[in-house]
């Protein structure tokens, strides 16, 4: 055979075919053996919160894992279009789970304490031997799936402190939304609007002590409407600190009293003020 002609593949002799019936020649030609796709099992792990959540919050989460069987696919003569038999068992770990795992089903609630940082949770779906798969023609192919599991598929909230600034009035700081702190985000994310002063009080704002400790506060950029750029004021991002006096203040977060660095405007009195915090 010169070339592949329907499912004789090319290189194939006549000694090759010697001893087959025509029916079969010809069943190898007009009919190629044809073979299923095997998808292995997985599984899809969700939960009801978002990534970013408050230091202290006692937070109602429900996990979910979805497990998926994989296929077989043509099906073909197996006895099962699943390339995995049924689950066996869910295992997880993380906070609110026993260690060094917790077996249970493939919905769990747990409402842990978040803390600072980021902690994450898995699971892993343990199954069944699946079937054996076959090919067009009713032969054997691959080998059944053996009993085993998907391995752990993980998810995490990442426990965060808020930041207050003068974004509503010069008198009380506001608490910002809720940014990332385990690495270090686009200045874009860390930007806030100050509120004009008023010739007594001055514009502020307040980092948590613990984000100070991951990374240092090198710069302050503010908005230049006059030419549409994000400059330091004095030139540098060393100096653009100097415009901040720096005081040691707490707020109460979750009903706890944590260590903030408060930023005082020290310099002459100024409008609104869109600024950035470079770490």
């Amino acid at each position: 055979m010169p070339t592949s002609v329907g499912g004789i593949p090319a290189g194939t002799t006549v000694s090759d075919l010697y001893g087959n019936s025509f029916v079969k020649i010809f069943d190898d030609l007009l009919f190629p053996t044809d073979y299923p796709t095997l998808i292995a099992p997985s599984q899809l792990l969700a939960y009801n919160v978002a990534y970013l959540q408050e230091v202290s919050t006692n937070l109602p989460i429900n996990f979910t894992s979805t497990f998926n069987r994989g296929s077989i696919t043509p099906q073909y003569s197996a006895s099962s279009p699943y390339r995995s038999g049924l689950y066996k068992s869910y295992y997880w770990t993380g906070p609110g789970f026993s260690l060094p795992y917790h077996i249970g089903a493939n919905v769990e609630s747990r409402t842990p304490s978040i803390t600072f940082g980021v902690q994450t949770w898995g699971c892993n779906v343990l199954y069944y031997e699946g079937v054996q798969p076959y090919d067009n023609k009713g032969n054997l192919y691959n080998v059944p799936l053996p009993e085993g599991s998907v391995g752990y598929t993980y998810l995490s909230i990442e426990g965060v402190y808020p930041y207050f600034a003068t974004t509503i009035n010069l008198i009380n700081l506001t608490k910002q939304p809720l940014v990332v702190m385990s690495v270090n985000p686009a200045p874009s994310i860390l930007g806030m609007t100050l509120v004009t002063e008023n010739g007594i009080d001055k514009q502020k704002f307040e980092i948590p002590v613990a984000r100070l400790g991951i990374h240092t506060l090198t710069g302050i950029k503010f908005y230049n409407t006059n030419n549409g750029q994000w400059e330091y004021e004095l030139g540098t991002a060393v100096l653009s600190l100097t415009r901040w006096t720096q005081t040691s203040v707490t707020e109460n977060i979750q009903g706890k009293l944590i260590n903030y660095t408060r930023y005082t405007y020290n310099g002459p009195d100024r409008g609104e003020m869109k600024i950035r915090l470079e770490f």
